[in-house]
């Protein structure tokens, strides 16, 4: 059964509903806070995830103990003659190389974007990567979307291995059985 839809224009000073999704947009990092996590993102050196917390206590604070993930992580790739590429190392010049904004922000989630290239300890590039990390108010988890762009010959070189490292404290506790 066809309807009928009409567009209706509505007031453009609607208040915005109230969110626990916060965000600082610094000059060498982004804080985002969900409410019940928080995380960082280095924008001067790209390594993913810069640190992560959850409010294991529910006091409104991040404190060390409650720091999930620790810096130095992020993507990387290993070509076939077992030549490491960090998306947080410079290029030969001393430049990061990479672009990390914020994309898209409201009341419900944050889209962090980051682009550049994966360099050796040298300096080399190989490939580029994209990255998309996406928190939501209220959650405490946040979604990584990562691409990796082959930008070499193949038929020349090959991947040996591709990987995001998110490096965690070991763990305090542990149960076995079952």
């Amino acid at each position: 059964i066809p309807r009928g839809y009409v567009l209706k224009k509505v007031a453009t000073d609607v208040p915005q509903p109230k969110s626990s999704l916060s965000v600082s947009d610094g000059k060498t990092s982004i804080l985002i806070k969900t409410g019940p996590a928080q995380l960082s993102i280095s924008k001067s050196s790209f390594d993913g995830i810069h640190g992560a917390w959850l409010d294991l206590n529910r006091n409104g604070r991040f404190e060390t103990n409650e720091q999930l993930i620790h810096a130095g992580g992020g993507p990387y790739i290993v070509d076939e003659m077992d030549k490491r590429y960090d998306a947080r190392h410079r290029t030969k010049s001393g430049n990061t190389n990479v672009v990390v904004s914020v994309e898209e922000q409201g009341p419900a989630r944050v889209v962090v974007a980051a682009k550049g290239w994966y360099h050796t300890s040298k300096g080399e590039p190989l490939c580029i990567y994209h990255t998309r990390i996406i928190a939501f108010a209220g959650l405490p988890f946040f979604r990584v979307r990562h691409r990796t762009i082959v930008t070499y010959d193949t038929q020349t070189n090959k991947l040996a291995d591709s990987a995001f490292v998110l490096p965690a404290p070991p763990p305090t506790w542990a149960y076995f059985g079952a």
